[in-house]
């Protein structure tokens, strides 16, 4: 059996062994360029984060791929976060996967109180957002989800 060799940094980390149908794992900045694209086309993110495993590099090859975002707060109509978030979830987390690819991926929102635990992960951590959307952008509704390469 030959091994892959494994390379590690603060903002990469490829893994995996050859011959061994164990996916390699994509880079943070493979991801990033992923999620920022998805949210451009998404006018109710705000910004986008990637924490967890693949944010402090150490994520293996079974590890799911952590994202938060924040809600504009004109998106949420009159019912609140909460209900957008009720509502919109599941089809922005499925727009997300099809994106990334083989990597399974878990959205969460964003709260900006202290004792939400992605908050604490994010801002314990230093995480900066991987998208932010500018005052007045508008969404870029030309991108076309490409799953990434040597994705199923």
């Amino acid at each position: 059996m030959s091994w892959h060799l494994t390379i590690h940094s603060s903002r990469t980390r490829f893994a995996g062994r050859l011959n061994s149908g164990i996916r390699p794992l994509q880079t943070l900045s493979d991801h990033s360029n992923v999620i920022s694209s998805w949210a451009a086309v998404n006018p109710e993110i705000h910004r986008a984060w990637i924490f967890g495993s693949y944010a402090t590099g150490k994520a293996r090859p079974d590890s799911d791929l952590d994202v938060a975002i924040d809600i504009v707060p004109e998106a949420t109509c009159k019912y609140g976060i909460v209900a957008f978030w009720f509502d919109h979830h599941t089809r922005l987390e499925k727009q997300l996967q099809q994106c990334v690819g083989s990597v399974k991926v878990q959205l969460e929102m964003y709260h900006r109180y202290h004792g939400s635990i992605v908050y604490r992960a994010i801002n314990s951590a230093g995480i900066s957002p991987v998208y932010r959307r500018s005052a007045g952008q508008r969404p870029n509704n030309s991108f076309k989800p490409k799953p990434l390469r040597g994705a199923a």
